[in-house]
C-alpha cells in the first residue's frame, strides 16, 4: 500500500495554522496529524470538525482540543488528569499551601491553573494566584506576593521564557523553595540552555509525557532505525516520539484503508490497534482523550532525574 503525506508548515501561528488547515481539507486529506500545542490545535481542530475529517492531535493536553468533536483524537493525557496527578504529588511533598501562576492568555496555563486549584483545594492544599497577560510577566511584582504570602511552593504552568524569568528573578532573591512545572517545559537540553546555571536552594519538579527512557522491542527498534536514517543529530525528546508513534498510526490506518476498499479514515482508525513507544493508540469516537501515565523529573545536571 501506498501513503501520500503533504506537510503544512503553519509557524506555530494560530491565523496561518487555521488557513493551512482550511487548504489541506480543500485538498481532500483523509487524515490530518497535528498540532503539537493546545491554542493551535483547539482552532485547527474546528476547522477538522466541520469537515468531518479526522484529527489526531500529538502532544496538545487541553481539554477543549477534543471536547464535543468526535473527529479529533488526542494521543496523550489530558489537563484534567495531569492537574490531578500533580496536586497529588505536591501533597505528596508535604506542601500545604502553593502559590499559581497563571498566563491567562494561554487556554493552556488557564485551564492547567484552574484544574489544578480545584483538585488541590478538594485535598486540603492552600492556593492563592497571581495573574498576568502575555508578555507581561512582573516578576518583581510576582516576588512581592510570594513574600508577602509566606507562600514556599510555587506551580508555573508556563512554557520557557516565563519560566526562566521566574526562576531568574528567583536566584537574585535568593528564594528558598519548590517550583512545581508542567509538560510545558519540555526538552531537558533546549530548557538548560536558557535557563543557565541550577540554585540548589531551588527544588524544579515538571511533569513529562514519557520516561525518557527507548527500549529495544520491535517498534522501539523501528523508531531508532527511522532516527538514524533521517534525523540522527536530534536527541530523543517527547515531540519526536509522539510524531513517529502517531504518523505509525496513521500508516497502518492508510494501510486498512487500502486493504478495504470502501472504508472510511474514520473506520480505519477504529479498527486500528498500535502499541507504539510512548503507549497504545486506540482510536474511539466515544472516548478521545488517553490517561496515560504522567512522568514526574527534578530539574538537574548533567540531566533531569525521573522521581515519580
Amino acid at each position: 500500500s501506498s501513503l501520500t503525506y503533504k506537510f503544512y508548515d503553519y509557524q506555530q501561528d494560530i491565523s496561518i495554522a487555521v488557513s493551512t488547515r482550511k487548504l489541506a481539507i480543500s485538498e481532500n486529506v483523509d487524515i490530518g496529524l497535528g498540532t503539537l500545542f493546545s491554542k493551535e490545535a483547539i482552532a485547527v481542530g474546528a476547522e477538522f470538525e466541520k469537515a468531518r475529517t479526522p484529527l489526531i492531535v500529538p502532544t496538545a493536553t487541553n481539554p477543549a482540543v477534543t471536547k464535543d468533536r468526535k473527529f479529533v483524537y488526542r494521543a496523550t493525557f489530558s489537563d484534567q488528569f495531569q492537574a490531578k496527578q500533580i496536586s497529588d504529588f505536591v501533597k505528596a511533598r508535604g506542601e500545604k499551601k502553593i502559590l499559581i501562576v497563571t498566563n491567562i492568555s494561554d487556554p493552556y496555563s488557564s485551564f492547567l491553573s484552574s484544574e489544578f486549584k480545584k483538585t488541590a483545594n478538594e485535598i486540603g492544599i492552600e492556593t492563592t494566584s497571581y495573574e498576568f497577560i502575555e508578555g507581561q510577566l512582573e516578576t518583581k511584582d510576582l516576588f512581592k506576593m510570594v513574600s508577602n504570602s509566606q507562600t514556599k511552593a510555587l506551580f508555573l504552568p508556563l512554557y520557557h521564557k516565563d519560566l526562566v524569568s521566574i526562576y531568574s528573578e528567583a536566584k537574585k532573591r535568593a528564594f528558598r523553595g519548590t517550583f512545581f512545572g508542567s509538560d510545558s517545559v519540555g526538552g531537558h537540553e533546549i530548557f538548560m540552555r536558557m535557563i543557565g546555571e541550577l540554585d540548589p536552594k531551588i527544588n524544579f519538579f515538571f511533569t513529562k509525557q514519557w520516561s525518557e527512557q527507548v527500549g529495544s522491542n520491535p517498534i522501539e527498534k523501528e523508531y531508532k532505525g527511522i532516527k538514524r536514517k533521517y534525523c540522527p543529530e536530534l536527541d530523543d525528546n517527547m515531540q519526536l516520539l509522539a510524531a513517529f508513534d502517531t504518523a505509525k498510526f496513521v500508516a497502518l490506518s492508510a494501510r486498512y484503508m487500502h486493504q478495504h476498499k470502501n472504508a472510511s479514515a474514520v473506520e480505519a482508525m477504529e479498527n486500528t490497534s498500535y502499541q507504539g513507544v510512548l503507549g497504545s493508540i486506540n482510536y474511539n469516537r466515544e472516548n478521545r482523550d488517553l490517561n496515560r501515565k504522567v512522568y514526574f523529573f527534578r530539574l538537574g545536571t548533567p540531566k533531569s532525574e525521573l522521581v515519580d
